[in-house]
């Protein structure tokens, strides 16, 4: 099966895809330097799937935890730690068995147990009672969600896609990881020829692929392939196909191919908001892009304003995004006008003198725009002394008053504009004035 792949910036925001995969902000991963989300040095799999990032590497990746270990398939360490004493309600398989139980007891010996009557590692010997019990593969129980059991699991295990190697495909990293001299016997095609285990060579960075034991082929050295052919293995048979070292070292220095893992059901994710050198968010499962958006950065350039601490710095291409700015209201307030608005769509509302509100939408591209704060006019005192005798009125003008304009029942019947400052006790004579409203009350603005 492919790789779900897939990386989000969702500007700290939650996205929920129709599939049921969740996007959330999370912390626990990172990833490795094919881009792979690890956990320290372990990739990490969903219900038999790898996750990674579609641009190679992810910068400043934080990815994803798992918060529910429903169909999820792990190899135990060789030398777990041993917590406590604490039985966890999980149901799983291992060595052919199925089981319910999952217990830590550090009774006379710290072991694990399966299923209360079954001890499967002693801790002071650091001794399994068969490796085979080491590969678990979970499919549901209580403690599924249990976020004790999933810190251990991450801290003493790693998650791998299959517990078998039998019938798979798998695609070698440029690089790989070798630290220990190793044979493991399997049956595998690769470049065409048919081979019959692999070993593994510490100090000069090889890789063997056997043809008639101990006749060998070198794939790999130092960093290099022989032939990139030599990358794609299938395997068939062998004494090895079950064994959890291999499978374990397989599943984070290579990637099972679609034709070979199993079928996955997939649950909820959480993931990060994960920064990439790309904009695309993007999961692909199976070779079909479940969600695809491009989304593009919102730059603001401010004067005399202050943004609000929730607004977006990015836009999906058929999203919207509402901002919000504020103004001091005393010497500078809220625009009327809107602000221009390139690589998108902008409406922009005055909502008071110390507010304004920019609802973007149809971007088609980086989009920016500048948000100014217009300077306040002076706060004027109100004329006082006004009297109103037939077509004249008096009033003691305020300082700083450019005009005057005369209102009657709320309808403008003239203006006075100020020429000289120093006037005071100024009359008016208004000329024109309807005779029905002779005598109503004149209200000055």
């Amino acid at each position: 099966m492919a790789p779900i792949e897939g990386y989000v910036y969702v500007d700290n925001k939650s996205v929920t895809i129709d599939t049921g995969v969740e996007f959330a902000q999370q912390s626990h991963f990172s990833a490795d330097s094919d881009g792979y989300a690890t956990y320290g040095e372990k990739r990490f799999y969903y219900n038999g799937a790898l996750v990674r990032g579609v641009d190679t590497p992810i910068q400043n990746a934080n990815y994803f935890t798992i918060n529910d270990l429903t169909g999820t398939k792990w190899v135990i360490n060789e030398n777990p730690t041993v917590d406590g004493d604490i039985v966890y309600s999980i149901n799983f398989t291992s060595n052919n068995s199925i089981w319910s139980e999952f217990e830590f007891s550090t009774g006379n010996d710290p072991v694990i147990k399966y299923d209360f009557q079954t001890s499967v590692y002693n801790g002071d010997s650091g001794i399994w009672t068969s490796q085979a019990y080491r590969l678990i593969s979970i499919t549901g129980g209580t403690d599924a969600q249990n976020s004790t059991l999933i810190s251990w699991l991450l801290s003493n295990a790693t998650q791998v896609p299959v517990v078998d190697l039998t019938g798979t495909e798998w695609l070698f990293n440029d690089i790989i990881g070798i630290s220990s001299d190793i044979e493991w016997f399997i049956n595998f095609t690769s470049n065409a020829n048919s081979h019959t285990g692999i070993g593994l060579e510490e100090h000069h960075v090889e890789m063997f692929y056997f043809t008639d034991y101990p006749v060998y082929t070198t794939a790999y050295s130092e960093d290099l392939w022989d032939d990139n052919a030599y990358k794609t293995i299938s395997i068939t048979s062998g004494t090895d196909v079950a064994n959890p070292d291999l499978i374990a070292w397989l599943s984070q220095n290579a990637t099972i191919q679609e034709s070979s893992s199993p079928s996955i059901s997939i649950g909820t994710l959480s993931l990060s908001s994960v920064y990439c050198n790309g904009d695309i968010a993007k999961i692909i499962l199976n070779g079909v892009t479940l969600y695809e958006k491009i989304f593009y950065p919102i730059t603001v350039t401010l004067t005399n304003a202050t943004a609000s601490q929730s607004n977006p710095s990015i836009i999906a291409e058929d999203g919207t995004a509402t901002l919000i700015y504020t103004f001091d209201g005393t010497n500078y307030i809220c625009p009327t006008t809107s602000p221009t608005v390139t690589g998108a769509t902008g409406v922009w509302t005055k909502d008071s003198d110390t507010q304004g509100t920019m609802v973007l939408s149809n971007a088609t591209g980086n989009v920016s725009f500048t948000v100014a704060g217009e300077q306040a006019l002076p706060q004027l005192d109100t004329p006082t002394n006004l009297s109103v005798s037939d077509t004249t009125a008096s009033f003691d003008e305020v300082e700083n008053a450019e005009f005057y304009e005369f209102y009657v029942d709320d309808e403008s019947i003239g203006t006075y504009t100020v020429y000289d400052a120093s006037q005071v006790g100024t009359e008016l004579t208004i000329e024109n004035a309807p005779a029905s409203q002779s005598g109503n009350e004149v209200t000055i603005e």
